[in-house]
């Protein structure tokens, strides 16, 4: 919906965007947000949803969502938001995101950034998804549990979908950036 992020900018410095989803999906709010986050002075980045069920549809996600925001000025990361698994065994599923997350990197140049709840961190993909910056969320937690997983850490932490900000109607989710390196997309990515 509409977002007054000038008013959001009193309790909030920085925002994630959805940009697109699926093979072609573009958020009917994406550049409106761009905007109203930009001028409001706010870090911002952008995520894509990923509806794939193969390596090849996650490519091709992959590079529309390259073509959306590749022209864009923005300082965090790219995150991929993979949350929709179609019965896949942890194998298939660590493919799919590890060839969505790979094809990204390679059209931007920059390292992006999973997010993942903290079960799925833990119980859904393999090591070779360790080499990429974790977004997790784990609402209510002390702090996220990851024992187990192929992260020893984490570059955000959403930690409540409750949160209440100035120029949002209704809940929003809330995250701690606990890494410099979310900021810097040349930095490097250990945590």
């Amino acid at each position: 919906g509409d977002i007054d992020f000038q008013a959001a900018s009193e309790r909030i410095q920085a925002v994630y965007i959805r940009a697109s989803y699926g093979p072609d999906g573009i958020d009917s709010q994406f550049i409106s947000h761009y905007e109203g986050a930009r001028s409001a002075g706010l870090h911002l980045g952008f995520y894509h949803y990923l509806e794939a069920a193969g390596p090849d549809a996650a490519r091709q996600e992959a590079r529309h969502f390259a073509s959306l925001i590749r022209d864009l000025d923005y300082d965090l990361r790219p995150a991929l938001d993979y949350e929709s698994f179609h019965g896949l065994d942890k194998a298939a599923r660590t493919a799919v995101a590890l060839a969505f997350l790979e094809t990204l990197e390679q059209d931007l140049g920059v390292r992006p950034v999973l997010y993942a709840d903290a079960y799925a961190a833990t119980h859904y993909f393999g090591d070779s998804l360790g080499a990429y910056p974790l977004w997790v969320a784990d609402w209510g937690a002390s702090a996220p549990g990851l024992s187990g997983s192929p992260w020893t850490g984490y570059a955000a932490w959403q930690y409540s979908d409750q949160g209440q900000v100035p120029g949002v109607a209704g809940r929003v989710d809330l995250d701690l950036i606990t890494s410099a390196a979310l900021f810097d997309r040349t930095a490097p990515t250990t945590y």
